[in-house]
């Protein structure tokens, strides 16, 4: 972690702005997120090490691990899930020539199971040993663990590399941004989907807003902020796209985080207005898809 001292990871600024957030979902504990003032770049602050966080993660809440299908809001991840599959296709198919896909933050493998299905080379990262367990079990796919592919020296070069929500989880993060351009073919795609706390649905939602996720989340992105970021690891931004249902997701989440009223209308109206604009402006989208290359 950095503290508000110390150069900002993406302009190299020194960060001025703080603010309090609460981990609503799982441990409802407070944590701070120091906000860089020159471009945008966040970083939370007291955020547990790497040894520790372990336990912020385990709860039947945490669908990307548990693969629960428990109450509406696991149902909607699920359904939203199999259409994104299909659109996540379209986008890599528009790249990939080789079909040699490597996913960091791999979960439990649904995504590399329906790429696998279309004739794609896949391998996978990730840390929760339960996620990979139900990899293995439902697609035969055994991600290694961030530790090893960080030691590894990886032979193959992959022209897909893609994060999924997950660049916002690392530890580490130069490290992984080296390492991602090392084990990238030159001509290769990086895709990488953040959330976006200067979206409608995050300035409607402040405090609220569940794309925080502290202390889950331990970086926080703009658009500015990451284009900023991707530059200093020499990666050059090619499109942006906005994910068209995470505006009402992270809405229904936020409504029950407020425990507001009639949190159904609510949601359904804020992540309306919230996708119509992300959709017009993809600067100000819910989260965003980056697609890179190497400069």
């Amino acid at each position: 972690m950095i503290s508000m001292d110390e150069q900002c990871l993406a302009c190299g600024n020194i960060a001025k702005q703080r603010t309090k957030i609460k981990d609503h979902s799982i441990s409802k504990e407070v944590f701070t997120i120091g906000f860089c003032e020159e471009c945008g770049f966040a970083v939370t602050e007291d955020a547990p090490p790497i040894n520790t966080i372990g336990k912020y993660y385990e709860s039947e809440d945490y669908i990307s691990h548990s693969d629960t299908k428990s109450g509406l809001i696991s149902s909607l991840y699920h359904i939203i899930r199999q259409r994104m599959l299909k659109s996540k296709y379209a986008l890599i198919s528009r790249f990939s020539k080789r079909k040699q896909l490597l996913d960091i933050g791999s979960g439990t493998g649904y995504f590399l199971g329906y790429m696998q299905a279309q004739g794609y080379s896949v391998s996978g990262v990730e840390v929760s040993a339960s996620a990979a367990r139900i990899s293995h079990s439902k697609f035969g796919i055994k991600p290694i663990t961030p530790d090893d592919f960080l030691a590894q020296n990886v032979q193959i070069k992959y022209d897909i590399v893609t994060l999924w929500h997950v660049m916002e989880h690392l530890h580490d993060l130069p490290i992984w941004w080296n390492k991602i351009r090392s084990v990238l073919d030159d001509q290769g795609v990086l895709i990488v989907a953040l959330p976006n706390y200067a979206s409608t649905d995050g300035q409607h939602y402040k405090s609220f807003w569940a794309g925080y996720d502290v202390p889950r989340h331990l970086w926080h992105w703009t658009p500015r902020a990451f284009e900023t970021m991707a530059n200093k690891y020499d990666f050059v931004l090619i499109e942006k796209r906005h994910m068209p249902y995470d505006p009402f997701y992270n809405s229904l989440l936020s409504e029950k985080y407020k425990h507001s009223n009639f949190q159904y209308a609510r949601a359904f109206f804020v992540g309306m207005h919230a996708w119509w604009i992300g959709l017009k402006d993809v600067d100000k989208a819910s989260s965003v898809i980056y697609i890179l290359r190497k400069n």
